[in-house]
């Protein structure tokens, strides 16, 4: 039997979160010598610039630490404009004078360990330098021989820091007057708060002139769509089920992409409105890309719907048209220009808060300790100011040196070759990304002949599909879908990558020579919407639901017990590999796994889910009581519980600590409410009570799989927390368990309230315990109280 999920119940308290003090020892050096060094290389330094000073430069250079210990910028007269790795701060001077006098006092050894202006602000301080133009070279450009005669077309980034808006546009307009000054011409600009882009066109001869200015941060070629597909048309079909439109109520997807054909006799009625972008004439698809997605969003598997009669669409499409006939974005126009106006136009116009982004820039693979690109960036902050959810696909790899081993290697070729790292869009922490597996392994023979077979078996992973881990070394791609698969010529070696059987059907372009409406494509671009199709059957079934909260229900269900997993534990099991290091290869391939799609909308006896989705204050803690009931303990089987923890942070590119806000949480059991809040929380005054359990208590703790230090860093966090069902943990235990969800803000200084989402199930493996009546019985009996206390 079905039920509706339940509503959680959140403590009703408001407590500090615990916290520990910044113990890290002061670099012990002597003031005068230390102090006197650093005078000369901040005068050297600023007799060096205001010597070479540019149209529109500020003072602008590189401070090196010794280690990560936090330095107050801002009392030295100094304003902080990036994080870099290895301990490097990028900073602009705002007050030169205030930080030779601080730097002076601390030379004469005046400066007391107390003050503001401590010893740390200068003791952890080993160098002022100016960055190199090497260093803001981006991935593409420093691999590119400059020819002096040439154009270039570029994406420029200037260092954004706390300046008001118009103080920024001041400091944007100067910098194009240093562009024009030698023939640059400007393409596109985008100015934000957190964001300056500008695109421009400059002859080879002066890209070092433009790295040299003190306020670029980043250059690099644009990005792009660049995912060359292959275009199958073949199927033909005369008689289509009737198509009946989507309901009034029925939720709405933003498809960012090729376009799509409203006129599509599986689609008809459902495009609701279509739009182009970036200076695109027509909304209209003329690739075929984008609507493929669109029938993988409105039926899945297009498998289940071509022999029956009719068919209900669930959904309302919006058709926004972003790339061009080449799925490519316009040359012309900022990427990330492109994209935010389409979101933001289809979010104020329509109230859409689910988009599909099936595109990707395979030219930049992610490198550990690197800055985020700007479309990933522009994402998260796009879902920090929204809530809204962004689908996108992990990209799509090329084994271009496979030689015939791909079926021995492409396991290999994933895990290790660094090219096969997730690609932008993919690496935005506040979306959801996807990954690819195989579907079907039956190969097309076109020559009679048995010499083409799959490159892999079923539900395994594509051998295209891109891996994480993503960017911080966060858990992406969240998930998978299927996107279709290879196939190989035994006798030429030659590796199909468009081998109709195996790659995904779905509505396409109308081919006249067939008389098809359809065709086979393989691609993480085509399992990305499926698991959008999801996010949007879970909005039907909660129209109130936020971005977080639809990310949590879906990933909720996941498990990791997968083909997947089997594969990877038996193929490197011989491999001298701890349990940690294979879990890492399966969780960089499939992530939390794969959805149960049963669970996503249903409760049932045996297995209920419950919500909660609001927001809580920074630096507080919020705790949730979960209801563990006789049935739990007595029924024969085992019980887990599945947590899940979503929020969508704010962003900065410029920092190491990427998202603003940081939030956590951690299981307890048999404790009450008030130990509970003693051992996690503090008061509302300067006293902290004890910052973690006494040793008699540490078995109250639940131990959570993956651990918190494994998700912790991303912004989708699932673990899971078997329940021992003896009668000596129910008597130790009882029938109270208490989740307690912690916010810590890390560089974050605007409003201080983070919205998130917890999703929490208990599964019983013996599907004939009576949960659902017992857990709902409790929710209700608890509210009613709440309610006659308030009373």
């Amino acid at each position: 039997m079905t039920y509706e999920h339940l509503q959680l119940i959140k403590e009703n308290i408001n407590y500090v979160r615990q916290g520990r003090p910044d113990r890290r020892p002061d670099r012990q050096i002597q003031p005068r010598i230390h102090g006197q060094k650093l005078q000369n290389s901040f005068q050297t330094n600023k007799e060096k610039y205001e010597a070479t000073k540019k149209i529109g430069e500020d003072f602008i250079f590189k401070i090196v630490r010794d280690n990560s210990k936090p330095i107050n910028f801002s009392k030295l007269g100094l304003s902080l404009l990036a994080e870099l790795p290895n301990n490097i701060s990028v900073v602009e001077v705002k007050d030169s004078y205030a930080l030779m006098s601080n730097l002076t006092d601390f030379t004469a050894e005046l400066i007391a360990k107390t003050k503001v202006v401590n010893y740390s602000q200068f003791a952890n301080i080993d160098e002022f330098v100016f960055q190199t133009p090497e260093e803001k070279m981006g991935p593409i450009l420093s691999k590119e021989p400059i020819k002096k005669g040439q154009d270039y077309t570029l994406d420029v980034q200037l260092y954004a820091g706390d300046d008001s808006l118009k103080e920024i546009h001041k400091k944007v307009s100067l910098f194009k007057e240093f562009l024009t000054s030698f023939h640059a011409t400007l393409l596109d600009d985008c100015i934000l708060q957190s964001l300056i882009l500008i695109k421009v066109v400059i002859k080879g001869s002066f890209i070092n002139d433009l790295l040299e200015h003190k306020n670029v941060y980043f250059v690099d070629m644009p990005q792009n769509s660049i995912y060359n597909i292959d275009n199958i048309n073949q199927l033909s079909i005369n008689e289509l089920p009737n198509v009946e439109s989507p309901s009034e109520d029925s939720p709405i997807i933003g498809v960012l992409d090729s376009g799509i054909i409203p006129t599509h006799p599986l689609l008809k009625g459902s495009v609701v409105a279509s739009e182009s972008f970036g200076g695109i004439k027509s909304p209209f698809d003329q690739q075929g890309h984008g609507t493929m997605v669109a029938g993988i969003i409105q039926f899945g598997d297009l498998n289940n719907v071509l022999n029956v009669e009719s068919v209900k669409l669930p959904f309302k499409l919006l058709n926004g048209r972003v790339t061009n006939e080449n799925n490519s974005f316009p040359d012309e126009k900022i990427l990330v220009n492109v994209v935010k106006e389409a979101i933001e136009e289809f979010i104020n116009e329509y109230n859409c808060d689910i988009f599909n982004l099936s595109l990707g820039d395979s030219r930049f693979p992610y490198e550990p300790n690197t800055k985020m690109d700007h479309w990933s960036y522009i994402l998260d902050q796009l879902v920090h100011e929204y809530n809204v959810v962004i689908v996108v696909s992990s990209g799509n790899y090329t084994p271009h040196h496979h030689n015939g081993n791909i079926l021995e290697r492409y396991y290999d070729d994933l895990l290790e070759d660094p090219m096969a790292s997730l690609i932008p869009p993919a690496l935005a922490v506040n979306c959801l990304t996807v990954g690819s597996k195989v579907k079907d392994d039956t190969p097309y023979q076109s020559d009679k002949k048995l010499q083409h077979v799959p490159v892999t078996g079923k539900e395994q992973a594509s051998p295209f599909t891109r891996v994480g881990y993503g960017y911080g070394n966060g858990i992406k791609p969240e998930t998978i879908a299927y996107g279709g698969n290879y196939s190989l010529n035994t006798s030429t070696k030659h590796l199909n990558t468009s081998d109709r059987n195996l790659g995904i059907l779905s509505t396409s372009l109308f081919n006249p020579i067939i008389g098809s409406w359809f065709e086979t494509r393989s691609g993480t671009s085509f399992a990305a919407p499926y698991i959008t199709r999801l996010i949007g059957l879970i909005k039907r079934n909660l129209p109130f639901a936020k971005g977080n909260l639809l990310r949590a229900i879906l990933v909720n269900t996941c498990i990791t017990e997968t083909k997947i997993k089997n594969y990877v534990s038996e193929k490197y099991k011989n491999k001298e590999l701890k349990h940690a290091q294979l879990k890492e290869k399966y969780t960089r391939i499939q992530g939390f796994g794969d959805v149960r799609e049963k669970f996503l909308i249903n409760s049932y006896d045996h297995y209920v889910t419950m919500y909660y989705e609001g927001e809580m204050e920074i630096n507080k803690v919020n705790i949730f009581e979960i209801p563990i009931t006789e049935t739990i303990y007595n029924k024969k089987g085992k019980a887990t519980l599945h947590l899940t923890l979503v929020y969508n942070p704010p962003c900065r590119d410029s920092r190491i600590d990427y998202t603003g806000v940081k939030m956590a949480y951690e299981l307890y059991r048999g404790l009450s409410l008030e130990e509970v809040t003693k051992y996690t929380c503090k008061p509302n005054s300067d006293e902290f009570e004890n910052d973690k359990l006494p040793k008699h208590l540490k078995k109250h703790r639940c131990q959570l799989t993956p651990s918190m230090q494994e998700i912790s860093r991303g912004t989708i966090l699932r673990s899971s927390h078997r329940i021992s069902s003896s009668n000596t943990s129910q008597q130790v235990y009882g029938d109270k368990y208490y989740l307690v969800v912690k916010c810590q803000e890390r560089w974050y200084s605007g409003p201080k309230t983070q919205p998130y989402a917890v999703v929490i199930s208990i599964e019983h493996e013996n599907e004939e315990a009576t949960l659902y009546e017992e857990v709902r019985g409790v929710l209700e009996l608890r509210n009613r109280t709440r309610v006659r206390q308030r009373v």
